[in-house]
Parts: C-alpha cells; structure tokens; sequence
C-alpha cells in the first residue's frame, strides 16, 4: 500500500530493508527496487549493535548486505542503524565498506500507532529543508515484524500532498547526499574564486 501511493503521488523513497524481511518478501524487495527507490541496509534482524559482539555486528551488517543483493541485485551502500544507534566498530566497518550511515531529523512515531491526525501534525509542523523523514512499514519499538501501519498509510498522502502545497520536493537520501556535497563543491569554488584560501 505504501509503494501504491508512492507510485501514485510519483515521490521517490529510500527503503531501509532488514534482511530478513528482504528474504521472506521478495517481490516486494523487488518492487522497491523495479519502481526506482534506493535501498539501503537495515541490518539482518534489526538486533540493535550496541549490546552485539564486533563479529555480531558485522554479522548483522554483511548478512543484510547479501540478502538484499541476492533478492534485488542491489548493493546497498546507505545503512540505517536499529533505533539509530551503532558503535564506534560498525562507524569504521561501514566507513570501510563504503556506506554512509544515515540517521533522520523527523519521526513520524507511526511505530506508536498514532492516529493519522497526530502523524501529519507531527511531521508536517517538524520538517524544514534538507529532512529526513522516518516512516515504518512494519515492527514497533523492539520487533521487526508486525504493528499496525493503518495510520501511517492513512497519514503518508496527506503528509506527501501538504508539503508539496508548500513547496518541498522528495529525493531518495543518496540523492540527497549528491546534492549537498555539489552544493558544497560549488561554495568552495566560489570562495576560491573570490579570493579565498582552501586549506587542507
């Protein structure tokens, strides 16, 4: 249903996939991929990495990793860690493998099952350029499977045509990524072209 209205409200999304619903979901995995979202890693059993051992961890990452490649051909190379919080282990082991964590500034709480007036309040009043919006299509707090999303496909319509109202646009986050870091290369050009000093 979420990929449904995506479609039809024609908004890009990035979907953090946990391994093991990549496996037990092909076709939507699949789907995700064939309709031009980006994927990313979400860990294999969205086990959270603090409590893990490193080759716990690693384990949680790289399982994720083949899962979702096996299933969509897609190498992700953004991660999303469980509850948004991860180890100085898996900041190098992912630095290493070239992915880039991504974390997010707006929550929806759809995990909390709020109503569908309450997510759209919450979301819409808390976005500003440049956020990250966090959706879940499945799990609660602690799980990654089960919950209640009836809210969040009730809310995520109005959330997409409101700020549209407002003038924002929807890019995946590597898209995102991209724009910031050529907005970026552009400033220092700038500053060097007026006189300014680019150290190293």
């Amino acid at each position: 249903e979420i990929l449904d209205i995506l479609k039809d409200k024609g908004v890009p999304a990035t979907f953090f996939l946990v391994g093991k619903n990549a496996e037990s979901y092909p076709d939507i995995a699949k789907r995700i991929a064939r309709e031009g979202h980006s994927i990313g890693n979400h860990t294999y059993s969205h086990r959270s990495l603090i409590p893990l051992s490193a080759k716990g961890q690693e384990e949680e990452i790289k399982k994720c990793e083949a899962a979702i490649e096996k299933v969509t051909g897609v190498r992700p190379v953004l991660f999303r860690p469980p509850r948004g919080v991860y180890t100085a282990f898996a900041r190098k082991l992912l630095k290493n493998e070239r992915y880039t964590i991504v974390l997010w500034d707006v929550s929806a709480m759809d995990w909390a099952e709020l109503p569908p007036d309450k997510i759209v309040e919450r979301v819409v009043k808390s976005v500003k350029p440049g956020s990250i919006i966090l959706f879940h299509d499945s799990g609660d707090l602690v799980t990654y499977k089960g919950g209640n999303r009836t809210s969040t496909v009730e809310a995520l319509p109005r959330v997409i045509d409101e700020l549209k109202k407002q003038g924002y646009e929807f890019v995946t986050v590597d898209q995102m990524i991209f724009l910031s870091e050529l907005m970026e290369t552009e400033e220092k050009v700038n500053e060097n072209k007026n006189g300014g000093f680019e150290g190293r």
